[in-house]
Order: C-alpha cells, then sequence, then structure tokens
C-alpha cells in the first residue's frame, strides 16, 4: 500500500461522513427552510465534492481526466448496460409481477415526478463527479486490490448516505435505521458495476447514466413516488431494488465488466 494515499483517503472518509452532522447543524440554526432543499443538504451534498477536488489538486501526479469526456464510440455497449440494466430489471419484475398477480397499483401524485426527476438529474451528477469521477482514481493510486477498492468505497459512499436518512428524508423515524443499514448493504452490491464502467471508459458519464436510471425508474415507480407496490415474497425476491435476484445480477453485472476490462 501507498501510505500517503491511504491517509488521504482516511481524512477523505472521516470529512465526508460529517458533511451531512455538519448540514444538520446548519439547519438547525437555520429552521425556517422548505424540506429537501435546505442549506444543510446542499452542505451535505457538496462537501465531499469540494474534498475531492481538493485531493486532486494537492496531489501531485493526481491530473488524470475527471473523465468529461463521455468515449462514446469505443464503449457502446458498456454505455447500453449502463443505461438499460435498471430499466430492464424493472421491467421484467412489473411484468412476472402482473403475471402472477403480485402486484398493486398505488393511487400517487402526478406532480411529484417531475420533481423527483429534475433532483436526480441534479444530485446524480454531483455525487458520480465526485465518487466515480474524481475518487476512483485516486483509490487506484492506493495500490489496494478491486475488492478492497469495491469495499472501501462502497462502505464511504454508503456511511455518507446515513445523515441523509436521518435528517434530510422526511420518513418515519422508527424506519431510519433499518433503511440505514439496507442502504449502506445495497450500495456494497451497486458499487462495482459503477466502478468498472468508470474504469472500463476513462468517463463517469456511464456511471451517471447507471445511477440516474436506478432513481428514474425503479426508485421513482417503487420508493419516491410509489406507483407499484409488490406483494409478499415475491417482493423479497424480485423487488428491482432490493429483492435478491436483481441485487445478484447487479453484481454480477459488475464483476463480469472487470473481467472484460482485465480480459481488453
Amino acid at each position: 500500500m501507498k501510505k500517503r494515499e491511504v491517509t488521504v483517503v482516511f481524512l477523505f472518509a472521516i470529512f465526508t461522513l460529517g458533511a451531512g452532522f455538519i448540514g444538520n447543524a446548519v439547519d438547525a440554526v437555520l429552521t425556517q427552510q422548505p424540506q429537501g432543499q435546505s442549506l444543510g443538504m446542499l452542505i451535505w451534498l457538496v462537501l465531499p465534492l469540494m474534498l475531492s477536488i481538493i485531493i486532486r489538486l494537492s496531489n501531485k501526479g493526481f491530473f488524470e481526466p475527471i473523465g468529461f469526456k463521455p468515449h462514446f464510440l469505443k464503449n457502446k455497449s458498456v454505455y447500453a448496460v449502463a443505461l438499460l440494466i435498471f430499466p430492464f430489471i424493472t421491467a421484467l419484475s412489473i411484468g412476472i409481477a402482473f403475471l402472477f398477480g403480485c402486484i398493486t397499483v398505488n393511487n400517487y401524485d402526478r406532480s411529484l415526478i417531475g420533481a423527483v426527476i429534475v433532483g436526480a438529474v441534479v444530485k446524480n451528477l454531483i455525487e458520480e463527479i465526485t465518487w466515480r469521477g474524481n475518487m476512483v482514481p485516486f483509490f487506484e493510486k492506493t495500490g489496494w486490490n478491486d475488492l478492497s477498492i469495491y469495499l472501501v468505497t462502497g462502505l464511504i459512499w454508503g456511511c455518507w448516505h446515513i445523515p441523509y436518512y436521518l435528517f434530510f428524508l422526511n420518513i418515519d423515524n422508527s424506519a431510519k435505521l433499518g433503511l440505514i443499514f439496507a442502504g449502506i448493504f445495497y450500495m456494497l452490491f451497486w458499487t462495482p458495476l459503477l466502478v468498472e464502467v468508470r474504469r472500463i471508459t476513462g468517463s463517469f458519464w456511464p456511471a451517471y447514466l447507471l445511477h440516474l436510471t436506478e432513481e428514474c425508474v425503479p426508485m421513482l415507480l417503487f420508493v419516491t413516488v410509489g406507483v407499484y407496490r409488490l406483494h409478499g415474497f415475491y417482493d423479497v425476491i424480485m423487488n428491482p431494488i432490493t429483492g435478491i435476484i436483481p441485487v445478484a445480477l447487479i453484481l454480477i453485472c459488475g464483476l463480469y465488466l472487470r473481467k472484460y476490462r482485465m480480459n481488453r
């Protein structure tokens, strides 16, 4: 391992995990703010990006491209995976559920759809520039093997969401602890795919598409807007976000792309 890089990762983790708590402290002072659009939430979202930029500028030799160039023509198959895997899993899950009567269509507020999509477009752009654009190349400089990179980045990324669930997401307190553990668990399984599409293409854009479609298709339909609800054991095995089979497919796809990258 390269001690300096590992130390920087450790410091990045500490300040990143503290970002949401700093934001919540700001919101405790500035109480008259709209839900979900507070200054504290903005601090939670932007502080890791600022830290990643400082890391990039303060480390000699760390001037590889962030990944703004899409490199699309050489990586069309990777972009296809990033764009289609979550919609495909969602369509498959819903189709089978209707076939066997394991799904309910809920009454929902259509006005929420546009706000959710706009929020996801902005939030995920900042998030992916930070995590896959800036930090994946730096994590590679630590000398860790791929499994360690997946685990460390996935854990930091997942734990960064803890203040979001605690302070900024409008859910019952009784559900917060379970959501925290579930969120970290699923992000660990999604991380290999997000990391590998970035490493193969040299661009954060496919990771952005992957993250964006996750929030704008299954997350929107089943959680944020709640168009559908799955029933019983089918929900456990085929929920497109939390189901055993979809989560396993995302992990397998990420590991397959790792093999593809190494062979190429």
